[in-house]
């Protein structure tokens, strides 16, 4: 059998002198006596190294057995192939045939050892009793737990990585101070990038931003999910002076295609056009446009294909409304139509008026526009739009006499006019049919007896009279004919 004992000099001589003084005890292997400079160990059972100490120096001699080695480094190893029966050796107890030393319970305490144990003596001595008292407290294995840490800089994770709080502070907070990328994701699988609760935003692995959906169908799906919820704000800063909102073509800025500056005025380039289909599938229901709807910069108007609707809310702007026969309809049971108003002269300088174009004078102008009021152009010149005026403008209109001296037929011309029979026998006055002179439905005749012989109103050929009192009164008696329909005739005040 082969003992190995480490030992450091410096550190036990103390321990030694002061608890292993075994002096006149014969039964045991090593006799100690203590001496003003140091230990002397002599032989107590033959056999057994003999070491003195003089002046605090050891001297070490092999004995029978034993086999002593420098390490070289204040630390010797004793060596013995003796064989160590099992029993109490003191403070010690040996058992198994010698293989298990065991040290007596109370014999080691914390004051025996803190005096002369401290970090520095451990291993190679870099580690100091504060880094030392810093394993206090762990649990599992350092390395391990180590292992499972990520590096505070220029992490990388794998795996899942969860961050849980139950409290009301930040979660989870990045801060850059540098010129770096504070959070930079990558996914080389077919998973999503990020995701916020299940659907509340959602970057899928093409790059699309989802919103209140995990299944984006653009750069940016919003979903409200609820009938209650606005879809998208955008509120100005105050003070604010750039754009609400810019569409920019590839090499454009600034809105160039479209955009909503701070004061709500709406831009988009060149013109609008909205046609049918587009008004049917984009501006439902009531839509309402507020500011200004300004062209292009070419100076292009509003271009408005199949139709306008124009409704004071959204009850009458109800498709159910709307007249098919118009191309422009304005509904309000509040409000009135307020045509362009300008001045006389304005008006006269239209350029190039259009037949049909209507404008408002405020005040007289020097040619057409004579007074305020609303004027209508008829291709040549404006007329004011008021009935008033214009019955003003016109004579009495009177009744236009056709005077024969012998039966008579009937011919386009005599509609709304008198026709004068003057003759003194019996005669005949025949309303023609339709096919040969055509009277428009409503025409009115009147015939006049003047003469002496009465006038009888005889039916062309076709033609139907509603009545057999077809003759005249009197003299200077009058009939009144009226076309009620193609070819039938009322005669009014005849007698038979």
């Amino acid at each position: 059998m082969a003992i190995t004992i480490n030992v450091n000099l410096d550190e036990i001589l103390q321990a030694l002198k002061d608890d292993l003084d075994f002096t006149g005890n014969a039964d045991k292997y090593i006799k100690v006596n203590a001496t003003a400079d140091g230990f002397e160990f002599a032989a107590v059972s033959g056999g057994v190294t003999t070491l003195e100490g003089l002046s605090g120096a050891i001297n070490l001699v092999a004995g029978t057995n034993v086999t002593i080695t420098d390490n070289g480094t204040d630390s010797i190893t004793i060596s013995s192939t003796a064989t160590i029966s099992d029993g109490d050796k003191g403070d010690i107890t040996v058992s198994a045939s010698g293989a298990t030393w065991t040290i007596d319970n109370g014999v080691v305490t914390d004051s025996k050892l803190s005096a002369g144990i401290d970090a520095a003596k451990i291993a190679d001595g870099s580690v100091s009793n504060t880094e030392f008292e810093y394993l206090d407290g762990v649990t599992s294995a350092i390395q391990t737990q180590l292992d499972s840490k990520a590096n505070l800089s220029g992490a990388a994770f794998t795996g899942e990585v969860s961050v849980t709080t139950s409290g009301a502070g930040t979660t989870l907070g990045l801060t850059n101070s540098g010129s770096g990328t504070t959070l930079d994701i990558g996914n080389s699988g077919s998973g999503d990038f990020f995701v916020i609760d299940t659907n509340k935003l959602v970057v899928n692995n093409s790059g699309l931003v989802g919103i209140g959906t995990a299944s984006a169908s653009a750069r940016l799906h919003i979903l409200t999910g609820s009938t209650s919820t606005v879809g998208q704000i955008i509120q100005a800063a105050a003070g604010q002076t750039a754009n609400l909102f810019e569409i920019n073509s590839s090499s454009g800025s600034g809105g160039d295609l479209f955009k909503v500056e701070n004061d709500g005025t709406v831009q988009a380039k060149e013109f609008w056009s909205v046609n049918s289909q587009n008004v049917s599938h984009y501006l439902r229901g009531y839509t309402e446009i507020r500011g200004q709807i300004g062209g292009g910069p070419s100076g292009q108007p509003l271009n408005v294909r199949a139709g306008l609707r124009v409704a004071s809310d959204a009850t009458n702007a109800s498709a159910s409304n709307n007249d098919p026969s118009a191309f422009v309809q304005i509904d309000s049971t509040t409000q009135g139509f307020l045509p362009p108003r300008m001045t006389g002269a304005q008006v006269e300088a239209i350029s190039s008026p259009a037949e049909g174009l209507m404008a408002y004078a405020t005040s007289a102008g020097t040619g057409d526009v004579t007074a305020a009021g609303a004027y209508l152009y008829n291709g040549s010149n404006w007329e004011l739009m008021s009935l008033q005026t214009e019955l003003d403008t016109k004579a009495d209109k009177l009744i236009t006499t056709n005077t024969q001296t012998a039966s008579y037929t009937l011919v386009l011309g005599d509609a709304a006019k008198l026709v004068r029979m003057n003759v003194a026998s019996a005669n005949n006055l025949t309303i023609p049919p339709n096919s040969s002179v055509a009277f428009s439905v409503g025409t009115v005749i009147y015939v006049e007896q003047m003469g002496a012989g009465t006038t009888t109103i005889v039916a062309g050929s076709g033609v139907t009279l509603n009545t057999t009192a077809v003759k005249t009164p009197y003299q200077y008696g009058t009939l009144t004919l009226i076309q009620v329909s193609a070819d039938v005739w009322n005669v009014m005040g005849g007698t038979v």
